[in-house]
């Protein structure tokens, strides 16, 4: 029975076919937690048998590889961070140059203007 609006409303689930059919999806769903069950032990002794497995050989093999491939990334990263350092090098290296070259053509640029700034005030007073 359902609840609407404060009224009890009769449902039609109390015949005879739909009881069958919920019995029907409550036993199917019995069967497969029960599968599941049964998977689940199995993959636990699965699990148990390798955990038995495990030797010291295994283990320190196991390690080994650990400590080649944290060699070769702490190898890696030192020659990345030292590539980082000489490209950050050279950029202010070039930065530098650039600014010195601009600076160096602009005082030349103004000595230049200055001398024919001068020369027309001089041929201006001569006429």
């Amino acid at each position: 029975m359902r609840v609407v609006n404060g009224k009890l409303i009769f449902s039609s689930n109390n015949k005879p076919e739909n009881i069958n059919n919920q019995t029907d999806n409550i036993l199917k769903t019995c069967h497969n937690l029960e599968l599941q069950i049964i998977q689940m032990k199995e993959e636990l002794s699965n699990w148990q048998k390798k955990g038995g497995e495990i030797s010291s050989e295994n283990v320190t093999t196991y390690l080994k590889e650990l400590e080649y491939k944290f060699d070769f990334l702490q190898m890696t990263i030192s020659e990345q961070a030292q590539k980082l350092f000489w490209l950050k090098v050279l950029s202010i290296l070039t930065l530098l140059s650039l600014w010195f070259f601009m600076s160096t053509n602009n005082q030349v640029n103004s000595s230049t203007k200055n001398k024919n700034y001068k020369q027309t005030e001089s041929l201006e007073l001569m006429i």
